[in-house]
């Protein structure tokens, strides 16, 4: 099952902006919720721009899977973030949590949209080489 969304990402000129769609899917039921993923398509061609994973019960919403294929613009990110934040808050789940691996050269970018979309920085620390991040924000 599955739900389709339409919209429009502006990529910095006054007239330049990108058609894109959303698919939020339903990939299986978890012990008290379940689970669903958003993927972004660029309605021209068809490719995948950033895709999110979550599991969500009645009391918290973890995003498990958070990937942006073009970070050529952040507008996609926040187009991504904005649709799923929507859909968080029209369920009335309180509680947002994402943890961040530094694994590449975009962890900078995710790290500056999760705090652009107020989540807060709970802890922080050093696992088998990686900086890992545990992000959270009171809806």
């Amino acid at each position: 099952m599955s739900e389709w969304y339409d919209g429009k990402i502006k990529t910095g000129g006054f007239f330049s902006s990108v058609k894109v769609m959303y698919e939020v899917k339903y990939i299986g039921p978890t012990a008290d919720g379940e689970i669903r993923s958003i993927t972004q398509i660029k309605e021209k061609d068809g490719s995948t721009l950033a895709k999110l994973e979550y599991q969500q019960s009645p009391t918290l919403a973890k995003i498990t899977m958070f990937a942006v294929y073009d970070w050529s613009t952040p507008n996609f990110a926040i187009g991504l973030m904005k649709l799923y934040l929507k859909r968080i808050k029209k369920e009335k789940i309180p509680i947002v949590e994402i943890e961040i691996y530094d694994t590449d050269n975009t962890t900078h970018n995710q790290l500056t949209l999760f705090k652009k979309f107020g989540f807060g920085i709970e802890s922080g620390g050093n696992l088998i080489g990686y900086n890992k991040y545990h992000l959270k924000k009171k809806l």
